[in-house]
């Protein structure tokens, strides 16, 4: 986007003392570049989640990477003018997911252990004790 520079004139001064305008050249350049203004609403703070997402990763990579896209996406989201609902629910999608993702980490790792260690010994005491 080409912004066209605006020519002002800068008004002469009669007084002998006033060296303010008298040092300035006739007409200036002035450009005015258009500047993103964010409105928020007092006391409105919307929390991205990001460390929980980021967190996640390590728990289940899938819904842990999808939940910090989404985070990433709600910190984006609450600088634009009128993306503060749209952060909103993606914050909370963030979240949703994050704890989604450790819930689904933990039961896999609980899994694990119980298959590994606790089943193999289960079995051979069950096998144990009967006598044919």
């Amino acid at each position: 986007m080409h912004i066209a520079p605006t020519k002002i004139k800068v008004p002469k001064s009669n007084h002998a003392g006033d060296n303010l305008y008298s040092r300035l050249p006739q007409t200036q350049t002035v450009v005015v570049a258009p500047q993103q203004v964010v409105m928020a609403r007092e006391g409105e703070h919307v929390e991205d989640n990001m460390v929980i997402a980021i967190i996640s990763i390590f728990f289940c990579c899938i819904l842990g990477l999808v939940a910090t896209f989404k985070a990433n996406s709600a910190k984006n989201l609450k600088t634009q003018p009128g993306g503060l609902e749209q952060a909103k629910r993606d914050a909370n999608s963030a979240k949703k997911l994050a704890i989604a993702a450790i819930i689904t980490g933990c039961v896999i790792i609980f899994l694990t252990i119980f298959v590994t260690f606790i089943l193999p010994l289960i079995l051979t005491g069950v096998f144990a004790s009967q006598t044919y």
